[in-house]
C-alpha cells in the first residue's frame, strides 16, 4: 500500500508558485534602485504650482534632473489635469510621487526612466459616473 496524498496538496502547490512569482515582481532590479536612490538624493528647494497643467508641472520636474528620463504616456485626461501643490525642500522622489498623487495618476519605475500613466484599473471617468448617477438619481425619483 502507498502513502495516500491528501487532496488539497495541489491547491497548496499552485498557491506557493503563486507567491513566489508575486515576490519576483517585487523586486527591484539594480538600475531601479540606483534610480530611486538618485531621485531620493537630489533635493528640490521649492515647487509650487497653482492651478498648472500637468504637462507643464512634470517640465518643471524634469529640468530639475535632466539625467532623469521621465515618460509620461499621454491619455486625454491627462491633458485636463491642473495641478495645485506646495512643498519645499523636498526629494524629486517625494515630488514626482505628490505630483502624480495629487493628479490622480500611478507611476512605475522602470529600468532606465520613470513612467507615469493613466491607471485604467483603478480610475473611473467622473463624466461616465456623473450620467449614471443622475440616471440612478431619476430612477430613484419615480419610485
Amino acid at each position: 500500500m502507498g502513502m495516500k496524498l491528501p487532496k488539497f496538496l495541489p491547491l497548496i502547490f499552485l498557491i506557493g508558485c503563486l507567491a513566489l512569482s508575486a515576490g519576483e515582481k517585487d523586486r527591484l532590479s539594480d538600475a531601479q534602485k540606483h534610480l530611486i536612490k538618485q531621485a531620493k538624493e537630489l533635493i528640490i528647494p521649492e515647487v509650487m504650482f497653482r492651478d498648472t497643467p500637468f504637462y507643464d508641472a512634470i517640465s518643471y520636474i524634469r529640468s530639475k534632473a535632466k539625467w532623469l528620463n521621465i515618460v509620461v504616456v499621454s491619455d486625454e485626461y491627462i491633458e485636463e489635469v491642473e495641478v495645485s501643490l506646495e512643498l519645499r525642500n523636498i526629494s524629486l522622489y517625494d515630488a514626482i510621487r505628490y505630483l502624480v498623487e495629487v493628479s490622480h495618476l500611478d507611476v512605475r519605475v522602470d529600468e532606465n526612466a520613470v513612467v507615469i500613466f493613466v491607471d485604467e484599473e483603478e480610475w473611473w471617468d467622473e463624466e461616465e459616473c456623473d450620467e449614471e448617477c443622475d440616471a440612478d438619481e431619476e430612477d430613484d425619483d419615480h419610485e
